[in-house]
């Protein structure tokens, strides 16, 4: 099946959401019995955070842009900006332009 940029993109952030819910359930669950601690719990969610803060990164890496290493740079410097994050993401989303002769 062929699905979009965009498509995949928003099957990674569903993805992610789902996994953070199974983690918080996971958490309450086995905390009772003692097996997975608040710690695990903590470092779940800073790597789920990560992989969402560097997405536009990660799909230009993944789509084989030209400019993957731009988009990266424009993520960890402006990424914590709202609008350098969103840049980034059209950016990587974006097909890159055939040459021109």
């Amino acid at each position: 099946m062929n699905l979009s940029p965009v498509t995949r993109s928003g099957i990674a952030l569903v993805s992610l959401s789902g996994i953070v819910a199974q983690a918080q359930a996971a958490s309450r669950s086995a905390h009772a019995k003692g097996a997975f601690s608040d710690q695990d719990f903590f470092i779940i969610v800073v790597l789920g955070i990560a992989l969402v803060y560097f997405l536009p990164a990660i799909l230009a890496f993944l789509l084989g842009r030209r400019n993957a290493v731009a988009i990266l740079a424009l993520n960890l410097l402006l990424g914590w900006t709202l609008l350098g994050w969103v840049g980034a993401l059209v950016w990587a989303l974006i097909k890159d332009s055939e040459p021109s002769e």
